[in-house]
């Protein structure tokens, strides 16, 4: 989540748009960015009320290229 909300004031985007979080992960899948499950929920929750899934990933410069290239 800190990626997201750090990437989201990088943007000026909304960090509480579950939609597009949903899409930021998506592609992060797509990229073959390794995510792992973090035990822990999030306060976000989705459309259904659900806590969103959260991550851990591990950053170096072709990860954090790839973030920032998410739109």
């Amino acid at each position: 989540m800190d990626i997201w909300m750090t990437l989201c004031r990088e943007k000026a985007w909304n960090r509480h748009d579950y939609t597009k979080y949903d899409r930021f992960i998506t592609y992060l899948k797509e990229q073959k960015v390794q995510l792992t499950s973090a035990p822990q929920g999030h306060p976000m929750k989705d459309a259904s009320g659900k806590p969103v899934e959260t991550y851990t990933i591990k950053l170096d410069k072709a990860t954090i290229d790839k973030i920032r290239l998410f739109t």
